[in-house]
């Protein structure tokens, strides 16, 4: 750029892009649309150029620096226009949620999970635990290991409306209102995305599009996932920091935090979206930057890993207590992963419906890019679009998607032992409805745009004609999936069947004790039906026994001088006191886990163990007088985890104020 002094700014030369009238700052942009106010100042300090009242100015070495932008006013168009797409996106999740208004609560396949894991969840909270992962009122009293392998973010925004509506702990509203912020955030996400590659106007339909999504209304309503349903806020955000133009450890930072967030909602899709992180961030780089992008990418998610460790470090090396054989869950080998690939013949009625969701966005998605390239390639229109690598990457990851969802990819399942631990293939979906919607959001409107242009129809109303397009579409698209997936709904809290409650998080010496296998061997537990009727048998039969247990009791018949006892000091702590004449086995109406810790007055610490017929907490006295305590402690891998998550932490705060001081200096 040739310098120029005190006059008009001069032409752009071929070659570099120029965006005039930049809403980030006052200067004159000769680089990616898509990079921001400091990545301006970065390109124009190397030229010695400042911009006074929009002229350039060519400066002496020793003054040299480059004009920093005005403050903007709190009313500017940018951030009226961020307001009005927050109040869109909260109409749309309102649309999205009113059939719980008119027609009650939708029983969701895991709408037990949410209801009766919730409320001992924000109890022990509010009590000052900060992370409940032992649910010790949870099934009688019998407590179970839930949030030692669940992630708990989803539950701490439960908790978050629990306590801020005057209703009563478990009420349906706190549901409900939770289901509303889930699809209000993942909109916003989105939108944070969206407009980076294209208008205010097109990113909100994108977003609120994003929201109303076939496969993201059935994973939040007629699954009522939870999990995933968070990580629909958290995934558009880790792609924001890849779709950078330049890398910063700002993008880095936030890419971290936002996989963390994905990983304390949902493991699997954590483990599934891993290496979509490292695919993406490669192909939309340079070919000279993708060794480097490649180690951003792995920075990331270590970022995040190591954020979250405090859950998932517990979460993975206490799997082996968890109970394995798919009979568990009642499903057989419905709960085997190959068994839903696409071409295999055996997916369930219900992985039709979300293949077939999934299809038509993806279908959406892949069709305006293709309609973009058409009508440039075939007629040569001048038809804006984002950079090339937009299209690249997201059509790329979408291919791979529907490759690992698919029967030629049952080798790769099977070689990777923690592949199959996801469950479903099409818990992928959010990934492709992420992709599918960026490439509309991309490619579709400029085609709208020159359509309309080409109508002869005035600015003006050509802008109202495209926000009725969007309006009525989103409006379309919320109506048709509110009809055909708005799952039938429950009254009351009694409606809700606490059976079948996630039966994965009791451990496995629980439901592998002679007390709850029953006819195990006589059961073809291939197959579905037989596999649920052992299932029903199981845990009807068990729940009779514990409602007869006593919160105590020997193994062997106690004579008139013995005596046994157990006095509860809060939840978390008990007193068992006991005189024997003899060496007894003693049980205790609580599900056995290592986290136990039994001590007697002098502190010497007593082994206990699972009961071979219960699977309860169970440990051997000698005779003599005992006074012991029964409580809770911290697991090495509860330790360790937290420990790393809190180095992670105090890493991101060192690094910010390092940066910090760098600036002020």
């Amino acid at each position: 750029i040739p310098p120029v002094i005190n006059a008009d700014p001069p032409a752009v030369p071929a070659g570099l892009r120029a965006v005039a009238d930049c809403s980030a700052c006052e200067l004159l942009r000769i680089c990616d649309p898509l990079s921001t106010s400091a990545e301006c100042v970065d390109l124009l300090r190397p030229l010695s150029l400042r911009v006074p009242g929009g002229t350039m100015s060519r400066m002496n070495p020793e003054d040299m620096e480059v004009a920093r932008p005005a403050p903007r006013s709190r009313s500017s168009p940018r951030t009226l226009e961020s307001m009005g797409a927050a109040l869109a996106l909260l109409v749309t999740a309102l649309i999205l949620v009113s059939p719980h208004l008119w027609f009650g609560f939708p029983s969701g396949h895991s709408v037990n999970v949410n209801l009766f894991w919730y409320e001992p969840f924000s109890e022990q909270l509010f009590d000052g635990e900060l992370l409940p992962r032992w649910l010790f009122h949870y099934w009688g009293g019998l407590g179970a290991p839930v949030f030692y392998f669940y992630a708990p973010l989803p539950f701490y925004l439960f908790s978050l409306v629990d306590a801020l509506l005057l209703v009563p702990r478990g009420d349906f509203g706190v549901l409900s209102v939770g289901h509303l912020l889930l699809f209000f955030l993942s909109g916003l996400a989105f939108y944070a995305v969206a407009r980076r590659f294209t208008s205010g106007l097109w990113a909100t339909a994108a977003a609120a599009g994003y929201m109303a999504a076939p496969y993201h209304y059935v994973d939040l309503e007629l699954r009522a996932s939870m999990g995933e349903a968070a990580a629909y806020v958290f995934v558009p955000l880790v792609f924001t920091s890849i779709f950078r133009p330049s890398k910063t450890w700002r993008s880095t930072v936030l890419g971290g935090l936002a996989y963390a967030g994905v990983v304390l909602s949902h493991l699997p899709t954590a483990l599934l979206a891993a290496p979509f992180v490292a695919v993406l961030s490669v192909l939309s780089s340079d070919r000279s930057k993708r060794v480097a992008a490649l180690g951003d990418a792995l920075v990331v998610g270590f970022l995040g890993v190591a954020l979250a460790c405090f859950y998932v470090l517990p979460a993975l090396t206490l799997r082996d207590l968890l109970p394995y054989d798919p009979w568990i869950t009642a499903q057989g080998s419905h709960m085997v992963a190959t068994s839903w690939l696409l071409g295999s013949g055996t997916v369930h009625r219900f992985g039709i419906l979300v293949y077939k969701a999934l299809g038509g966005t993806t279908a959406l998605g892949v069709g305006s890019w293709a309609v973009h390239l058409w009508l440039r390639k075939r007629f040569g229109m001048e038809l804006p679009g984002p950079p090339a690598y937009v299209a690249r990457t997201l059509v790329t990851a979408l291919g791979l998607c529907w490759f690992l969802m698919s029967l030629p990819s049952r080798w790769l399942w099977d070689l990777l032992p923690f592949l199959p631990q996801v469950q479903f293939p099409w818990r992928l979906g959010v990934v492709i409805d992420v992709c599918s919607i960026l490439l509309v959001a991309s490619f579709a409107p400029p085609v709208i745009e020159r359509g309309f242009a080409a109508l002869g129809f005035s600015q003006g109303r050509q802008r109202a004609l495209e926000a009725s397009l969007c309006v009525g579409v989103i409006a379309l698209l919320a109506i048709l999936v509110i009809r055909d997936y708005f799952p039938p709904t429950v009254e009351t809290k009694g409606e809700v069947p606490q059976t079948y409650a996630p039966i994965e998080y009791r451990p496995r010496r629980l439901v592998e004790g002679r007390a709850y296998l029953g006819r195990r061997d006589a059961k073809d537990l291939r197959n579905l039906a037989t596999a649920r009727e052992l299932h029903d048998e199981s845990i009807g039969r068990w729940q009779k026994r514990v409602e007869r247990m006593r919160p105590i009791a020997p193994v062997r018949r106690l004579s008139s001088t013995e005596s046994i006892g157990i006095q509860a000091d809060g939840p978390r702590r008990s007193t068992v006191s006991a005189n024997l004449n003899w060496p007894a086995g003693i049980r205790v109406k609580k599900v056995h886990f290592p986290h136990w810790r039994l001590r007697t007055e002098a502190a010497d610490e007593i082994r206990t163990y699972p009961d071979p017929a219960t699977g309860l907490l169970a440990f051997q006295l000698p005779a003599g007088r005992h006074e012991l305590r029964l409580d809770r402690r911290l697991l090495p891998a509860e330790k360790i985890g937290g420990l790393i998550s809190l180095l992670a932490l105090i890493g991101l705060v060192l690094l910010a104020l390092a940066s910090r001081v760098r600036r002020l200096w």
